[in-house]
């Protein structure tokens, strides 16, 4: 309860977040869409895991976790095969491609779009919601809580 308790708010706004990339892609980039409730369904699971994994590596790393998240974004974009074909990476590259899950909200989201991959929409936003049950599964069972006494309660960030 606690996990999804904080989960709450920035699930919401994840969510939030993923609907106004799909009005951005209705509205700006008018590209013909074979499926639409599947576009939908990756942005928002694409979100949720995201955030979970990110939770996770905050749970299980402390503050070092949201190096470990950046880290791991720089790494997926350059592996996953978004911004240019996984053939023309490093070997490192290609041998963790099936295993990030950027892989797979690209393949969801190609097959959204484009029908790509013969419309094989499930494997790829399987894979991808099963990532994110883990990494809420990691977060809740070896995850870490800092109580902060009420009077010690402030901001992260002071600017006074």
């Amino acid at each position: 309860s606690l996990v999804l308790g904080k989960l709450v708010m920035p699930g919401l706004l994840a969510c939030l977040q993923a609907l106004v990339v799909l009005a951005m892609l209705k509205l700006l980039l008018p590209v013909p869409m074979p499926g639409g409730w599947q576009l939908v369904a990756t942005l928002l699971v694409a979100s949720l895991a995201f955030l979970a994994i990110l939770l996770a590596l905050v749970r299980l790393l402390g503050e070092t976790g949201k190096a470990v998240a950046l880290l791991l974004l720089i790494t997926q974009i350059s592996a996953a095969g978004g911004t240019l074909p996984v053939a023309l990476t490093t070997d490192f590259h290609r041998a963790i491609h099936p295993f990030l899950p950027f892989t797979w909200v690209i393949r969801a989201l190609r097959t959204a779009m484009f029908g790509a991959f013969e419309g094989a929409w499930a494997p790829a936003i399987g894979a991808l919601a099963l990532a994110g049950v883990v990494a809420l599964a990691l977060a809740t069972l070896l995850g870490r809580w800092k109580r902060v006494p009420l009077d010690d309660y402030r901001p992260a960030l002071d600017m006074d």
